[in-house]
């Protein structure tokens, strides 16, 4: 998996990341305060999913497949 992250210099936006899923595999996200919001296309597919992240008490888990590519703002 070939994941990257950068900070941002808006005081809006903490983080932007990206990921390209090589192959199958399971990411635990912890839990933060933060909201954020996440767009993922599954490979072979042209529709984008976005999703809303929002602040959690608990970390939860993400499976992931080949081929997906992610990116987001936190």
């Amino acid at each position: 998996m070939a994941y990257t992250f950068t900070e941002s210099a808006s005081p809006l936006v903490s983080v932007l990341w990206w990921v390209e899923v090589e192959e199958d595999a399971t990411y635990t996200d912890a839990a933060n305060e933060f909201w954020g919001i996440a767009f993922s296309r599954r490979h072979g597919h042209t529709d984008v999913v976005a999703t809303l992240i929002g602040p959690s008490t608990q970390p939860r888990t993400l499976d992931l497949r080949a081929g997906e590519r992610g990116w987001g703002v936190e």
